[in-house]
This record gives C-alpha cells, structure tokens and sequence, in this order.
C-alpha cells in the first residue's frame, strides 16, 4: 500500500514538473504549420485518361486503367514518364488551386 501511494505521488510531481507547452502564438503558428502543395494541372485535349462521348468527358483513374495497356505502370514508381503522371487524377480547388482530393471516376460536361 506504501508502495502504491508512492508511486502516485511522484507520478503527480511528474506531472506538475513536465514541460509546459509554449504560450508565445508565433511558436505554435511555427510549430502546427504544414507544407502548401498546389499543383497546377493544365487539361488538354486527348490525355490518357479522358473519355469523350458527344458533349461529357469521362475522366479519372478508373477510365485510366481502362485505356492504358500496362496497368502495373500506373503503380509503378519506377516507370518512364510516358506513363502518365497523377496530376490527371487530382481534383483540384478551383479558388485556391490546392489538391483535395482525388478523381476516381468523373463525368463534366
């Protein structure tokens, strides 16, 4: 029971004694931050991994794997450029330009 009350008590001065975190904003704004990544995707006509049928455009990964002919390509790290980039297959904020998220299957018009 000693032994109990013992170790309570110096985690509890533990506890007190631990590291308070930082009250100045400009280091927590330092330290919470995270890298932007913006990707600047330009659309042309006839990539990889779009569809056109009269007025939609069928887009996305799914429609890439349908239409390339070495599918492992596209999970390759390794492979050629050729292979086509996933810049494709980001969907994109239109205001900010950041990525958020990904295009699976995608139908515009």
């Amino acid at each position: 029971m000693k032994r109990l009350f013992t170790l309570l008590a110096l985690a509890g001065a533990g506890a007190v004694w631990a590291e308070t975190p930082p009250t100045n904003t400009q280091a927590l704004t330092a330290t919470n931050t995270l890298p932007v990544v913006t990707l600047s995707a330009t659309t042309t006509t006839g990539e990889v991994n779009e569809i056109r049928r009269r007025r939609a455009v069928y887009s996305g990964s799914v429609v890439q794997v349908i239409k390339t002919h070495r599918v492992l390509d596209l999970i390759n790290p390794f492979a050629p450029a050729a292979a086509g980039s996933g810049v494709g297959n980001t969907a994109l904020d239109p205001v900010t330009g950041k990525a958020v998220g990904l295009k699976f299957f995608a139908v515009s018009y």
